[in-house]
């Protein structure tokens, strides 16, 4: 019982091992750089739910103000009620613009695997995030 070493056999390892190691490689590399790429989207993606929500309390801030400026004026209830109710309804669809706006342009991956779609989900999003910080 004589086994013969056949260096034919230990090429194609070989070469089979050399392969298999260059895709393990290409494989584990873009999965990290997909996960690194993936965290830096959504890092970014609460800053910028952390400006609008700035942006947003000094609307309100500034609208509450104009409220009051109002109310010194003497201007009629109903009057000031119709002002209120537009400016309720210019905040609500300039929060909804914004999150379209945002998953529009975010890449349709990223997009498939939103977080949130409307504004108080973006918010309670964001919220979240802070207290895993």
């Amino acid at each position: 019982m004589c086994l013969e070493y056949n260096m034919e056999d230990d090429f194609w390892r070989s070469l089979l091992y050399f392969f298999s190691g260059v895709f393990s490689y290409r494989l584990l590399t873009s999965l990290l750089n997909y996960n690194q790429m993936y965290a830096s989207f959504y890092d970014n993606i609460i800053s910028c739910l952390e400006i609008l929500a700035s942006v947003d309390d000094s609307i309100s801030l500034a609208n509450n103000y104009k409220y009051e400026d109002l109310e010194k004026t003497n201007i009629p209830e109903g009057e000031l009620e119709d002002i209120k109710q537009a400016d309720k309804t210019i905040i609500a669809t300039w929060r909804q613009m914004v999150i379209i706006s945002i998953l529009k342009r975010a890449p349709r991956h990223y997009r498939l695997s939103s977080k949130f779609t409307t504004w108080n989900q973006a918010m309670s999003y964001r919220d979240s995030h802070h207290k895993r910080d």
